[in-house]
C-alpha cells in the first residue's frame, strides 16, 4: 500500500515521468577540444555527465548524504485523516544528487481497504431474534499500521520537440526532450526503508573514544545500500484517522546533513560556554588528602588561634563567595559499636580571608575541645566553587582529582585542582582517631615524592 506524488521545479504540460537515473560515477573522461572538430549530441552529453558526476562524487566525499535543512512532515491543516504536508526544503542523497522541493507538497494518505459485502442468499426472518453469538460479539478495532514518508531524486523529460536526424527514429517522426529537469519523487509506503541500520550508524559513532573517528577516513568509499531518502515515520495510524503531529517522527529515523551555517553557529555556541582565558585553580592546602591524624595531633595542627584549614589559589578570587555556606567542615562521628548510625553534623567555624589568594576555615576550639577531643571521626573539608569567581568573573576550576604518576607509577590525591570546567566542588578529608575507643582501620594514601 503507497501513494507516490512527484513533481519538477518547472511547471510543462508535456513532459513525461519521473525517472531515476543510475548512481554509480564511472571513470572522469572530458571531451578533448580542437579547430575543425566535428560535434554530436553525445559530445554535449558526456560534457554534461563529467561535471554532473564530479560533483555528485563532491558531495558523497566530502559531505555525506541527507536532509540540509526544512523536508519536515506535518499533518495537513485542513484534512489530517486525508493528507500530510512536506514542506519545503533540500537534500542530498545517497548519490550525491541534490534533492529541492521549491514549495510545500501535499501527500495522500493510504484509504482504508473497503471488503465489499457478498449478498445472504439466504436472508434471516427479520422478526427472528439475533443469535447469542451475535449478540455478545463486538467489532474488531482498527488495525494501526507504521507509514513510512521517503524522498527520491528523479528526473524529468520536458519540451518535446521534433527530431528528424534522431538515428533511433525509423519514421523521422521523432520527438526528443529540450530539457532534462531534475525533480523528485515522494513516496508514503508501508514498507520499511531497507537502510535504517546504516542511517543509525549514520547518526551514532559508536565509539568509546573519539579519536577513533579519524580511522574511520581509511575505510573504503562503499555505495550506501539505500532505495529512498527517509523524512519521518508516522505510527500508529489508523486508515481515515486523523493523523496528529505526535504521531509523525521527524528526527529518529532521517538521516540529517548539517549546512555550514549550522557548524559555524554551533563551534561559536560552544565558544561562548566555553572559558575563554586560563581557569584559577586551588594550587595549595595544608594538610594532607586522606590522611589518618591522631586526635591530639589534630588539635595541636588545627584548632586554636591562627591556626585552621588553609587553601590557596593561584590567581586572586573574589571575596564575596567566601562564606561559612561555601567553605566548610563536615564531622562525621563514628559509633562504638558498628550497629550503630553515624553522626554528622557542619562544625562550627569561622572562615578568614588571609588575602586575594588566601582563605582559612578556623573550628571553634571550644566545640572542638568538648565535641571531637578523644573521638574518632572523618572531617571533610568543602568549598563550593560554583560560586567563587576570581577577578575576571569565572567560577574557580576546583574539582579535586585523583591523578597517576606520567609512568603510572603512584596513585595520589592533591593538588591543583581542575579538570579544565568552571566550577565544581573541592571536597577533601581527613580521619582522626581518639586516644581511647575503638580504634579505626589504617588507610595507606601514596604521596608523591617531594
Amino acid at each position: 500500500m503507497s501513494t507516490q506524488t512527484s513533481s519538477s521545479s518547472s511547471q510543462s504540460t508535456t513532459s513525461s515521468p519521473c525517472t531515476c537515473v543510475p548512481c554509480a560515477v564511472p571513470a572522469f573522461c572530458r571531451t578533448g577540444y580542437y579547430t575543425g572538430k566535428l560535434l554530436s549530441a553525445r559530445d554535449f552529453t558526456n560534457e554534461q555527465s563529467y561535471h554532473i558526476d564530479k560533483r555528485r562524487l563532491h558531495n558523497m566525499a566530502l559531505h555525506g548524504w541527507g536532509a540540509v535543512c526544512g523536508l519536515k512532515v506535518k499533518p495537513h491543516p485542513y484534512c489530517p485523516n486525508l493528507r500530510i504536508v512536506v514542506e519545503q526544503g533540500l537534500a542530498i542523497d545517497q548519490c550525491g544528487r541534490e534533492v529541492r522541493l521549491l514549495a510545500d507538497v501535499e501527500l495522500l494518505l493510504p484509504e482504508p481497504v473497503v471488503v465489499p459485502k457478498m449478498p445472504d442468499p439466504c436472508p434471516p426472518d427479520p422478526v427472528a431474534p439475533l443469535p447469542e453469538t451475535d449478540k455478545e460479539s463486538s467489532p474488531s478495532p482498527p488495525q494501526t499500521e507504521s507509514l513510512w514518508v521517503c524522498l527520491r531524486y528523479c528526473e524529468r523529460a520536458e519540451q518535446f520537440s521534433p527530431a528528424p536526424f534522431d538515428e533511433c527514429a525509423c519514421t523521422g517522426t521523432a520527438q526528443k526532450p529540450n530539457c532534462i529537469c531534475e525533480s523528485y519523487c515522494l513516496e508514503v509506503s508501508t514498507k520499511e526503508p531497507s537502510c535504517l541500520k546504516e542511517i543509525e550508524k549514520h547518526k551514532n559513532c559508536g565509539c568509546d573514544d573519539c579519536a577513533d573517528l579519524y580511522k574511520t577516513l581509511l575505510d573504503p568509499c562503499e555505495p550506501i545500500p539505500c532505495d529512498c531518502l527517509p523524512l519521518a515515520v508516522i505510527r500508529h495510524y489508523t486508515p481515515g484517522q486523523v493523523v496528529t503531529d505526535q504521531m509523525i517522527d521527524n528526527w529518529t529515523h532521517r538521516p540529517l546533513l548539517p549546512n555550514v551555517h549550522l557548524l559555524d553557529n554551533i563551534v561559536h555556541c560552544l565558544l561562548e560556554k566555553m572559558p575563554r582565558c586560563r581557569l584559577t585553580r586551588i594550587c595549595d592546602i595544608n594538610w594532607t588528602h586522606g590522611s589518618n591524624l591522631r586526635c591530639h595531633d589534630f588539635l595541636s595542627r588545627f584548632i586554636g588561634h591562627e591556626k585552621g584549614f588553609e587553601i590557596k589559589f593561584d590567581r586572586p578570587v573574589k571575596p564575596e563567595g567566601i562564606n561559612r555556606r561555601t567553605f566548610q567542615a563536615m564531622v562525621v562521628h563514628h559509633p562504638g559499636r558498628p550497629d550503630q548510625p553515624q553522626r554528622m553534623e557542619i562544625a562550627p567555624a569561622q572562615v578568614d580571608i588571609l588575602s586575594p589568594t588566601h582563605i582559612r576555615l578556623r573550628i571553634d576550639e571550644q566545640y572542638a575541645n568538648g565535641s571531637l577531643d578523644r573521638h574518632n571521626f572523618d572531617l571533610f573539608i568543602t568549598l563550593k566553587c560554583n560560586v567563587i569567581v576570581d577577578h575576571e568573573g569565572t567560577p574557580v576550576d576546583g574539582d579535586l582529582l585523583a591523578r597517576l604518576e606520567s609512568d603510572g607509577s603512584a596513585y595520589f590525591v592533591d593538588a591543583p585542582t581542575g579538570d579544565g570546567v568552571p566550577g565544581g566542588l573541592f571536597e577533601s578529608w581527613v580521619r582522626v582517631q581518639g586516644a581511647e575507643g575503638r580504634r579505626e582501620p589504617q588507610e595507606s594514601v601514596p604521596k608523591r615524592s617531594p
